[in-house]
């Protein structure tokens, strides 16, 4: 008996320590959630112009062609009441802020919000945004170990991207040989965005 509570004991620790390193190992790839917390927090200081919204912001408004310092916040995918969550959380960071550009999809007008388990854990671990107060969700693995995984699998095995923002927050991810190029009164703009590069 002794014996059996002593493995046993020793079983647990291992998967304990295991689960502490591979918690830590998810948490370094990078991504977007993370990425933009970055940018709001070290370059916070020098936006004038930001970008926040769901992936019609995100994808669509590269802010290389605005004036004076501004940056692409938006995160595919988000809904109105984190935008709100987000500039609430990191005004203080944002000190010499002159206007927002808040991209909003359309059908979030009428829809009712739709709680996505992945983002709000993403929220609470990578931005520090806690929207629910469940446990589960401060440990991405216990969550969402099977997208963890794969996550692990991609950017560890396979040395695959796993974020494609560049330097002011733009994000990369439709492939843009897939998108509708069209020319309005001498500007390029590119629909239908809906191919990604994710696997």
């Amino acid at each position: 008996m002794k014996n059996f509570l002593k493995y046993s004991g020793l079983f647990s620790l291992f998967l304990f320590l295991f689960g502490i390193a591979f918690e830590y190992s998810v948490r370094q790839i990078p991504n977007p959630f993370s990425y933009k917390r970055y940018l709001m927090e070290e370059k916070g200081g020098g936006m004038k112009h930001i970008i926040i919204g769901s992936s019609v912001a995100c994808y669509g408004i590269d802010p290389a062609y605005l004036p004076d310092s501004a940056y692409n916040l938006a995160i595919a995918r988000q809904w109105p009441r984190y935008n709100k969550a987000q500039l609430e959380k990191y005004m203080d960071y944002l000190p010499n802020l002159k206007s927002v550009i808040w991209g909003i999809a359309y059908q979030t007008l009428w829809e009712e919000y739709e709680k996505d388990d992945e983002d709000i854990i993403y929220y609470n671990i990578y931005m520090d945004i806690h929207v629910d107060n469940n446990i589960l969700y401060q440990s991405e693995i216990l969550s969402c170990g099977r997208s963890s995984l794969r996550k692990c699998l991609k950017y560890y095995l396979r040395r695959k991207k796993t974020m494609y923002c560049d330097t002011l927050g733009l994000d990369y991810t439709c492939k843009l040989s897939e998108k509708k190029k069209i020319r309005i009164n001498g500007l390029t703009v590119y629909l239908e965005i809906s191919t990604y590069t994710r696997d």
